[in-house]
């Protein structure tokens, strides 16, 4: 080859290795503020409309403490739970510890609505158990479930597991070595205070701050329950006036609230920002608790069981017979359809979305990570009503956007939004894990960027791509919040359609379509588990 070809092709390969650096850096902030864009969309709708949305002072006041005491009820009795979970888990020798694992995660594979739709057929005026106590308490019908306490009660059992993931992370860190000198100095209460303690404190904090924003922006459980929580009361009022300035007013203290939590969660994680998003295997001496080692095991098992089998029972006894189902699937054949088609497509186009935001999280300087990381998590628990009030008021104009607004693009577009945080967390687990060493080594022999991607970068990350296509697959099929907002006549999911029915249909066929969107969620995400994991492998 002459020369010149020689030096041409060298100048076109660092233009193009040059663009490609521009590009990777361009990326994730472009796709971060294409999130953002509807949240942002609110800002100027809540300065130029009129006034005349809103709350008084005393009810304003009186619906935030309300929706104070949920997400703090919900968090102290997920962090009751969560926290003894965690330490036996990591510090013990408890047997069969595979299936802890896969159970103490159980109760996140339930969406808290449809687990609240399984606890009223158990606590409810008309349950067989608040019946009970109804009669018991001579206090017929039972009304104690349809209160904030039912809703802390939901949503800390569903909560508990983001807790013992935390506060396990922070206890696999510990030095076995260091444990067996506090125990020579002090015995037990010295490894409490001096090892443990500093380790679980910060972990706990910042899963209680997270778990915190995201029951303020729930609005299902509290929906199905009749709790006049803050979000449910933005949804009544945004639904009966359509003032979309008025419900970012409205949603301003939440929103002060979140970022005050926000700025603290980021200060107890620091600079590592990461999110565990499974259970590690424990410090490398874990106490032996002899002869109480399988009755740990029985305690483990019991509210993994009561958040996660005592619901879906009760949906399951409330429609036992198979016609139930029949009659149930006949009534939402569409609405099956589009969660089979939409969960999926959101789920894709949510995973494309996470993983420049994925790569820059766990690749940048720090300065720059810390922001993304920041971004990530607050659109993690921005409301789902925000999110949908964000769409209708950035695509509800003529042109191009009123198409989109009719089109089944506004359902994807929630279900993207939703999926992409934990999608971007789950990859940036697996970059974080990817050594560094071996792609530079790849490049000195010569690799190409291709290569790289190809031959290193995806098998050694097709564990993180499973566990984001299968967390984003799960979180798009369940979403309820936005979609509710946004969507088209004609293009409701099966969760919508439980939504409208919790209040004016069958309660078996509720529970029928309910323990179907279930299992259609389930199968869906273990598929894109299977297909990402098969993808990244070759």
């Amino acid at each position: 080859m002459p020369s010149w070809q020689s030096s041409s092709c060298s100048d076109v390969t660092m233009i193009l290795s040059r663009a490609q650096r521009v590009w990777q850096g361009f990326a994730p902030w472009a796709v971060m503020c294409a999130c953002w864009a509807p949240m942002l969309a609110l800002v100027p709708a809540a300065i130029t409309s009129s006034p005349g949305f809103g709350y008084s002072g005393a009810a304003s006041a009186q619906v935030l403490s309300r929706s104070l005491v949920v997400a703090i009820g919900s968090t102290a009795l997920a962090t009751a739970i969560g926290v003894p979970v965690a330490l036996v888990m990591a510090c013990t020798d408890v047997p069969a510890r595979g299936v802890l694992r896969s159970l103490a995660i159980a109760p996140l594979l339930v969406p808290p609505y449809i687990a609240t739709i399984g606890w009223l057929h158990l606590l409810g005026p008309r349950g067989s158990w608040g019946t009970f106590l109804g009669r018991l308490l001579n206090a017929e019908p039972f009304m104690g479930f349809l209160s904030p306490f039912g809703a802390i009660w939901v949503l800390g059992l569903w909560g508990y597991p983001l807790i013992a993931l935390m506060a396990q992370a922070g206890l696999a860190s510990l030095d076995a070595d260091l444990i067996d000198h506090a125990i020579l100095d002090g015995g037990a209460k010295a490894v409490l205070r001096g090892v443990i303690g500093p380790a679980l404190v910060p972990a706990v904090a910042a899963a209680a701050l997270v778990l915190v924003l995201l029951v303020l922006g729930d609005y299902g459980v509290c929906s199905f329950l009749g709790v006049p929580v803050y979000t449910a009361q933005v949804m009544l009022r945004f639904g009966a006036f359509y003032d979309v300035g008025g419900g970012m007013r409205a949603l301003l203290p939440l929103a002060i609230l979140s970022a005050v939590g926000l700025l603290l969660f980021l200060r107890l994680t620091g600079r590592q920002g990461a999110t565990p998003l499974h259970f590690t295997a424990g410090i490398r001496r874990p106490f032996s608790l002899g002869g109480c080692r399988w009755p740990a095991f029985i305690l483990l098992l019991f509210p993994a069981l009561l958040a996660t089998a005592v619901p879906l029972l009760a949906l399951s006894f409330r429609a036992p017979a198979v016609a139930d189902f029949l009659a149930a699937w006949s009534s939402a054949r569409r609405q099956i359809a589009n969660t089979a088609l939409y969960g999926p497509l959101g789920a894709i186009l949510g995973c494309l979305l996470a993983w420049p935001v994925a790569r820059l999280m766990s690749r940048a300087r720090p300065a720059a990570a810390g922001v993304m990381q920041a971004l990530n998590v607050a659109l993690l628990v921005v409301p789902g009503v925000a999110v949908g009030m964000g769409l209708i008021r950035l695509f509800n104009r003529g042109g191009w956007a009123g198409w989109v607004y009719g089109s089944p693009l506004m359902v994807l577009f929630c279900m993207a939004l939703r999926a992409l945080p934990l999608a971007a967390l789950a990859l940036s687990s697996g970059w974080r894990r990817l050594p560094r060493e071996i792609e530079e080594a790849a490049q000195v022999a010569g690799a190409s960027e291709r290569d790289l991607s190809g031959h290193i970068r995806l098998p050694l990350l097709r564990s993180a791509m499973g566990s984001a296509c299968a967390l984003a697959c799960f979180r798009a099929m369940t979403e309820l919040e936005a979609t509710v907002l946004v969507h088209a006549p004609g293009d409701d999911t099966l969760a919508v359609r439980l939504y409208t029915l919790q209040h004016d249909g069958l309660a078996e066929h509720v529970a029928a379509l309910a323990l179907s969107l279930i299992a259609l969620a389930v199968l869906g995400s273990l598929g894109a588990w299977a297909l990402a994991r098969g993808r990244g492998a070759t």
